[in-house]
């Protein structure tokens, strides 16, 4: 049986970046139900995970939602919730719908992360976006959308993806350095 560190959506919940106070919710929800999916895998598997890892300090620090160590290996894990639609490439510029630009999903937080991690002996074997519908009725088609610094899937998609990577119990010692990023208030 695996570990579990942090609480999902806890760092998103009044996030000064956020649009909105709905803004926030939605992402938190998107990181809880993310989160629920990796526990189930933790539990069956004996990788850990773990939960709202911060990086850096005040203005400059940026969180990475999601973490999961099996052996040596770390993947980082982004939850995302878009409102039901297809989503692509147009060069490096991703777009919903008809040539409407969508810059969120063209973030590069996991970049940072990897660098962070490297300066601590921790090299990330992937990264992964899972993005989930914003409606229950909904559904978010990816066609080929790439972005340089995290494959970008549906949740369902993701969670899939991951369980097929998970192959032997945690490595303590890189357990140990990234709960060194999770907040003491969420663990």
């Amino acid at each position: 049986m695996g570990r579990i560190i942090g609480t999902p959506g806890i760092n998103i919940e009044g996030a000064i970046w956020a649009v909105s106070g709905r803004a926030s919710e939605i992402g938190a929800a998107a990181e809880r139900r993310t989160g629920a999916a990796l526990n189930r895998l933790a539990q069956t598997t004996g990788a850990t995970v773990l939960h709202g890892l911060v990086f850096g300090r005040g203005k400059t620090s940026f969180d990475v939602d999601h973490a999961v160590v099996t052996g040596t290996d770390v993947y980082l894990v982004d939850s995302k919730c878009w409102r039901p639609g297809a989503y692509y490439n147009l060069g490096s510029r991703v777009y919903r719908g008809f040539l409407n630009r969508f810059q969120y999903a063209e973030v590069r937080t996991h970049d940072a992360a990897v660098e962070r991690l490297a300066k601590h002996g921790i090299l990330v074997a992937g990264s992964v976006m899972a993005v989930w519908p914003s409606r229950e009725d909904g559904r978010v088609t990816m066609l080929r959308v790439r972005n340089p610094s995290a494959k970008v899937m549906s949740g369902d998609r993701a969670m899939a993806w991951l369980a097929r990577r998970i192959d032997k119990p945690a490595d303590v010692a890189t357990v140990d350095v990234l709960a060194s990023f999770v907040p003491k208030a969420s663990r």
